[in-house]
């Protein structure tokens, strides 16, 4: 049997380099990934303050940090992580995109979503959600656990934004906010 080549990750943080959150942010994806993908090849890279993006035709998975920047401004950075975003859908289709948080609202708003405030204000803390039958799909893992869990790794940290989803794509959770207008 052909051993399988360990699985490529990128990830691109927006948060800057060198101090003890850079840190404390690596270190979580690195040991999250050591769990579910022990032989994982992880490589982070800042896309803020030194403007690096990961070349997508060398990893198989790229993994969009979390973090305290707005994803709807027009900021030259964000506006540079949303064309990273379509470049590598474009250029490199086979090549995964994950968002985590922030990452999740880039992702949405690069192709074509919509990214709002929600009417109640920002969500400190980890919280349930009541996954779509896609997200059943995808996140069950045993016989019974279909409703809840724990968003990504069991922490949705900061949800300050409501995304409107662009044409085509589905959501894995049912979002608290509905037909905002």
């Amino acid at each position: 049997m052909a051993a399988h080549a360990p699985l490529r990750i990128a990830v691109p943080i927006n948060t800057p380099l060198g101090n003890e959150f850079w840190n404390d942010v690596c270190g979580s994806y690195q040991d999250a990934f050591d769990l579910i993908a022990p032989n994982a090849q992880v490589g982070m890279c800042d896309p803020v303050f030194e403007g690096n993006s990961p070349n997508p035709q060398g990893y198989d998975l790229i993994v969009l940090s979390g973090g305290k920047a707005d994803a709807s401004s027009s900021e030259p950075w964000v506006l540079g992580v949303l064309d990273f975003l379509r470049r590598t859908a474009r250029e490199s289709p086979k090549t995964k995109i994950l968002g985590i948080c922030w990452g999740h609202h880039a992702i949405s708003r690069a192709f074509g979503g919509e990214v709002r405030a929600v009417p109640t204000g920002p969500i400190v803390g980890p919280e349930d959600v009541k996954l779509t039958e896609a997200g059943m799909k995808l996140f069950s893992t045993r016989s019974g656990v279909k409703t809840y869990v724990r968003c990504l790794m069991a922490a949705l940290w900061l949800f300050a934004l409501l995304m409107i989803l662009p044409r085509g794509y589905r959501s894995f959770m049912y979002e608290r906010w509905t037909n905002l207008e």
